[in-house]
């Protein structure tokens, strides 16, 4: 992951999740909630049906390097994000939160951006999602469906988990 980033930095001269995270908002269909510091989405290039990532919007390595005002927002979106997941198939939906950040040995990684991603078993209410030989063998993901129709099924599940859990610090779109 640190040589695409560091590949795409010096190929482009900008950050690969600056880029995606311009892109997605430009087209809007993948996000899933923002507030003011980070947003959620379900990107194109998902290997999962229903995997969110989460992107501060300022470009940031890791955790440490957040205000006290980003934690507070961090904390906001990951409320919001389980309780998605938690809304979506109407019951406790066990998922996978991985956290990427920039390695601890204090060499410069200015050109990497900390992220948050999603992963959670199901590909519909009753179905598991298993990963299959083309999948493990190639490393090319597939599933029956498009992003921007799960990403709409995951938008809907948002505004219903915020009605349940009252305040929040952001928005869908």
């Amino acid at each position: 992951m640190l040589s695409s980033f560091k590949k795409y930095f010096k190929k482009k001269g900008k950050c690969l999740l600056c880029d995606i995270i311009d892109l997605e908002k430009k087209e809007g269909e993948r996000i899933i909630y923002e507030n003011h510091y980070f947003i959620a989405l379900l990107p194109y290039f998902a290997m999962w049906p229903y995997e969110i990532h989460v992107y501060p919007k300022g470009h940031v390595q890791s955790l440490p390097d957040l205000s006290d005002e980003e934690e507070l927002h961090l904390a906001d979106m990951l409320r919001v994000i389980t309780a998605t997941y938690n809304t979506l198939f109407d019951r406790d939906l066990p998922y996978m939160m991985v956290f990427h950040q920039k390695p601890t040995d204090n060499k410069d990684y200015g050109y990497y951006h900390m992220h948050i991603e999603f992963y959670q078993p199901y590909r519909d209410k009753d179905k598991l999602k298993y990963a299959a030989g083309i999948e493990w063998g190639f490393w090319v993901f597939t599933y029956d469906g498009v992003p921007e129709r799960k990403a709409y099924e995951l938008r809907e599940a948002c505004r219903k988990a915020l009605r349940k859990i009252g305040r929040y610090l952001g928005k869908t779109p």
